[in-house]
């Protein structure tokens, strides 16, 4: 027998039926397939088990653009495709694949081609088109990924897309070009570079600015294309990319509010910047592919010093991917290098401002992306098997010591990290799966003992308004915790309480001073002098880099005590409390 699929039309001969989009041939004549049903028959295939059927309809089984006919009734798949279905095929192990336009089959993001193994349906490789190349924390803790995809999720977004722990949305009408870098910056807005032209329908040559709402370019903006971002505490902003063919100029470009400029003179063709960082210092870091910069030798990496760029030794033999700056100031370089210094130190290599050195036996394939701890551990990504000769799955970590793996492994390369403000990192890259469990180009790396600093009590009004203390950070073992409070008057003078308890007493028990209404919310186990500087002051703690404190409580608050011109104390105030729930990463 023949069947026949295609789109609706009437029953032939019977005006008003209701319409079909499969029949058979039997016996000399046709007849209608099943029920009657609306869409389109794009696919059909011959299996042991019966009729394979897939298209654009819904009314076919109760699986979504395909279904199996059993000779008897229709069967589904799971949960179907979320979009049209072009084409099917039974495998011999029977196995169904599916390839069309949908982005999403069953409960997973496939990219437009899924396999169906007779339980669920899995991604297959890295799909088809769909890229993540940038990953990124926002300030209100969402996530934002860039690449060159058109969907996310099943939510149309161009190139890029924020998650806000529940569903994908775009960031207005996007971009008309690849996303390569994204940068949080404090007050919630968004930098991003590519390739891309236009932002949102406006001009923005290869750099963009998100302000929640709309977007908005850099002045003419730039040719050639963007791969690194680096925002400066002046406000400057430096780009670095495939630039250095306007005019022999540097790969790195910076924007002083009205205008870009070359980061320095001289020839630097050919060459690209992949990644930036900045130095405590204030120098900064650049590193790519360029063997020359300013009309200077450097191999693949250079320092810039406010007026020129420099090497860093002898350089690095290979492509630089990714650069990071550890809490002493020493810069880890990953890459497709095979020496530093001109020593055989491949993939991975630290510079302490003296010499390249390699971090213990490092990593067997190629670094894409590195990523600070909170206590100072380095996190590697990229395309390598094991690390310190251990089994790691395209993720590691170095605690200056010796090297661990993460998780699961990853079944493909990982491309980037970014870490939320919730101290998780995300990982982006051309993977499928992660330790076994499909997850499609994005994974989130987590913690058992996360860090906390919520806020509790109220703050008291002084002569300078409301106190209020709000946490800078979150307190991560092996990190320094920081504070701030402000409403502090004029010549007063603050102390910082650190307590394992919250007494709730009021500050009048304390002293006649105390305000009516304002309360001791942290125990006095340990007292900080602050001074306030412009109505303000920070609070700080180191929390050692040892796991013994990973779970650890402990409360903060400020009290500020107003001072008259002869130095006598005339009130005692206090802030809000905070809450400091230890972790470990």
């Amino acid at each position: 027998d023949v069947v026949a699929g295609g789109a609706e039309e009437p029953s032939p001969g019977v005006p008003g039926a209701p319409q079909r989009i499969l029949r058979r041939w039997s016996a000399g004549s046709w007849t209608n397939l099943a029920a009657p049903a609306t869409g389109r028959v794009n696919s059909l295939a011959v299996t042991p088990a019966g009729l394979l059927v897939a298209g654009s309809f819904t009314s076919l089984g109760t699986s979504p653009n395909v279904a199996l006919w059993n000779g008897s009734s229709w069967q589904s798949f799971g949960s179907g495709t979320q979009a049209w279905v072009n084409t099917v095929v039974a495998l011999p192990n029977g196995d169904v694949v599916a390839g069309g336009t949908f982005l999403q089959a069953g409960a997973h993001f496939v990219n437009r081609v899924a396999s169906w193994n007779g339980t669920q349906w899995l991604p297959m490789g890295r799909g088809l088109g769909s890229e993540i190349h940038a990953v990124a924390g926002a300030a209100n803790g969402d996530l934002v990924i860039g690449g060159s995809f058109t969907f996310a999720g099943t939510a149309p977004a161009s190139r890029i897309a924020r998650w806000d722990g529940a569903t994908w949305s775009p960031l207005g009408s996007g971009l008309d070009g690849i996303v390569r870098t994204i940068v949080g910056l404090p007050n919630g807005d968004l930098l991003v570079g590519g390739g891309f032209q236009t932002a949102g329908g406006t001009p923005a040559n290869r750099v963009a600015r998100w302000n929640g709402t709309a977007w908005s370019g850099f002045g003419a903006g730039l040719l050639g294309g963007v791969q690194a971002l680096l925002p400066m505490p002046n406000g400057d902003l430096l780009a670095g990319g495939e630039v250095a063919w306007l005019g022999g100029s540097p790969p790195v470009y910076r924007w002083n509010g009205a205008a870009w400029s070359p980061l320095g003179t001289g020839n630097s063709w050919p060459g690209t910047a992949l990644a930036l960082a900045s130095l405590p210092n204030g120098d900064v870091i650049a590193a790519g592919t360029f063997t020359t910069i300013g009309g200077r030798a450097a191999n693949r990496i250079a320092r810039w010093d406010g007026s020129n760029w420099n090497p860093l030794g002898g350089g690095l033999g290979g492509t630089v991917n990714a650069v990071a700056v550890l809490p002493n100031g020493d810069v880890v370089a990953g890459g497709a290098f095979t020496t530093a210094g001109g020593a055989n130190i491949p993939y991975l290599a630290r510079w302490n401002g003296t010499a390249w050195s390699a971090l213990g036996t490092g990593v067997d394939g190629v670094v894409q992306a590195l990523q600070v701890l909170p206590n100072g551990d380095l996190l590697v990504g990229g395309h390598f098997a094991t690390a310190g000769g251990l089994p790691a799955g395209r993720v590691a970590r170095w605690n200056g010591v010796v090297w661990s793996a993460v998780g699961g492994a990853v079944d493909g390369s990982v491309a980037a990290f970014g870490q939320l403000t919730t101290g998780d990192v995300a990982v982006g890259g051309f993977f499928t799966a992660v330790g076994g469990a499909p997850t499609a180009y994005l994974a989130r790396l987590t913690t058992n003992c996360p860090a906390a600093a919520p806020s509790f009590g109220a703050g008291c009004s002084g002569a300078a308004g409301p106190m209020a203390l709000v946490a800078a950070n979150l307190p991560w073992v092996g990190s320094t915790f920081r504070a701030n409070c402000t409403g502090f008057s004029p010549g007063s003078l603050g102390v910082g309480v650190w307590g394992f308890a919250s007494p709730g007493v009021p500050l009048a028990t304390l002293h006649p001073a105390g305000v009516v209404g304002c309360d001791l919310l942290a125990s006095f186990d340990a007292l900080q002098l602050v001074l306030p500087v412009g109505g303000a002051v920070g609070q700080q703690l180191t929390i050692p880099n040892t796991l013994v404190f990973a779970g650890i409580t402990l409360r903060a608050q400020v009290l500020q005590l107003e001072l008259d011109a002869a130095a006598n104390l005339t009130s005692l105030l206090g802030s809000n409390g905070l809450r400091l729930d230890f972790g470990a990463f």
